[in-house]
């Protein structure tokens, strides 16, 4: 199981480690001092441009989002110098490792594993790969430049929000924050609802959540009859 680096720990002043999983990044709970906190390890290899999401928080937090708060020993060179509203309009760069989404549907690799899967789960892979068509022609049809652009969060569901009487007093898991389309949160966000069997209060709660994150209304795209609200 892996352990916090033993310089790391005593440089640190963390106690009582314990393994909570690893995905792109390695994750500990800790205390420090009287303090309970959290140690990520990001892999440059896994993050290649981990440096991004530590910016992103920093921004939101500054615009008055409950996020994590870094404590002094972990602070990173900057990346980028990000804007100070909340919104981060004027931000575009995109992170690396994260293409926009109409080259993720597009890509010649995805195509040719969805031929692998489909060969070994015909039904699964069938329904796949129509889902990706249905996607490229959706794209082909929207005018994607004029979509609004923005950093999103990449993961806006139930089990990266903390609530406190109702309050909103957490968002967590900064992992796949990248530039993309505005909307494309929403859809993620709401994906995380769907997933699962959620009580519809919280799903009435995350959807206030969503309008106060983004705020406008917005319809886009040559043939699209869809207005969406995000």
């Amino acid at each position: 199981m892996p352990q916090i680096p033993q310089e790391l720990a005593i440089r640190w002043r963390l106690h009582r480690a314990v393994y909570l999983g690893a995905r792109l990044s390695t994750t500990w709970r800790a205390e420090r001092g009287l303090a309970k906190v959290v140690v990520k390890h990001a892999d440059d290899q896994a993050l290649p441009d981990w440096p991004y999401q530590i910016e992103f928080m920093e921004s939101m937090r500054r615009a008055g989002w409950p996020v994590p708060e870094l404590l002094a020993e972990d602070r990173v060179p900057r990346a980028a110098q990000w804007p100070a509203d909340g919104c981060l309009r004027s931000f575009t760069r995109r992170r690396i490792g994260f293409p926009a989404l109409s080259e993720v549907v597009a890509d010649p690799e995805l195509e040719a594993w969805l031929g692998v899967h489909e060969r070994r789960v015909p039904e699964e892979g069938a329904l796949l790969r129509e889902c990706r068509q249905a996607v490229l022609e959706r794209f082909a049809s929207c005018e994607l430049t004029a979509a609004p652009m923005c950093v999103i969060h990449g993961d806006f569901a139930p089990w990266n929000l903390l609530f406190d009487g109702g309050r909103l007093s957490g968002v967590l898991d900064f992992e796949g924050c990248h530039y993309n389309l505005k909307v494309a949160d929403f859809a993620l966000a709401w994906r995380g609802g769907l997933d699962l069997a959620w009580p519809i209060g919280q799903l009435r709660r995350r959807s206030a959540l969503l309008i106060a994150r983004f705020g406008e209304s917005h319809t886009y795209g040559a043939s699209s009859a869809t207005r969406v609200r995000h």
